[in-house]
């Protein structure tokens, strides 16, 4: 279970709730997630942390969801400079872009990337 990004971040605490309309929009996301048979943790994270990024863009005043300046420095700014771990980090972007898909935005074309897991290094020694 994810937790909320807010207990960890006192600098996203000041986020704006999410208008009834956007509250809306996520049931009919979560919904379309299900149509989509993921499993139910699955969908679960996905609606929070897309939930997440949408408040921080009411925040930023953003309208563009599919904008990848904004993925980038939600990346950067609630992500990796808080040190969330590279499978967190997957989580966020693999819902964004989920969400994304839901609206009928291009990703292919914001060539989004998600980090690569580190390889276990496996420690060998001769007597």
């Amino acid at each position: 279970m994810l937790a909320s990004p807010t207990s960890q971040n006192s600098s996203f605490t000041h986020l704006p709730s999410l208008s009834n309309f956007y509250k809306a929009d996520m049931e009919r996301f979560k919904k379309w997630l299900e149509q989509k048979r993921l499993s139910a943790n699955t969908v679960k994270t996905y609606v929070e942390v897309t939930t997440f990024f949408i408040r921080c863009t009411i925040l930023k005043n953003v309208k563009d969801l599919g904008s990848k300046k904004l993925i980038e420095a939600f990346n950067y700014d609630f992500i990796v400079k808080n040190n969330k771990s590279i499978s967190y980090q997957n989580q966020c972007i693999n819902g964004i872009k989920k969400h994304l898909d839901y609206k009928g935005i291009d990703i292919e074309r914001l060539q989004l990337e998600r980090p690569k897991k580190r390889e276990k290094t496996t420690c060998c020694f001769k007597h």
